[in-house]
């Protein structure tokens, strides 16, 4: 697979579903931002991304703020600093769409 940067690497498995998409996974402790990696910023459309937020250890009252600059934003009401597990998915654009 041709990437930009031939020091990063991308797993490249076969995911099912009616989009050429990528994720991102992981666990989010303290912080107010998702960063998304950086290989991201010429293979997805960022207003295709969806973020999946799961807390842990307590209702958090979690909200996507907001994308952009590679990143994602997330916001609380609870004033518990943010716990989650998160998956993102955006759909690729360097693949033509079928």
């Amino acid at each position: 697979m041709n990437l930009q940067n031939k020091e990063q690497t991308l797993n490249y498995q076969s995911l099912c579903g009616p989009e050429n998409a990528v994720f991102y996974r992981g666990k989010n402790v303290g912080k107010t931002e998702i960063r998304l990696p950086d290989l991201w910023k010429d293979m997805v459309d960022l207003t295709t991304v969806s973020v999946h937020l799961t807390p842990i250890g307590a209702h958090q009252d979690i909200i996507v703020k907001r994308v952009g600059q590679n990143k994602v934003w997330l916001q609380t009401r609870s004033g518990i600093p943010i716990h989650c597990y998160f998956l993102v998915i955006a759909e690729r654009i360097d693949f033509p769409q079928d």
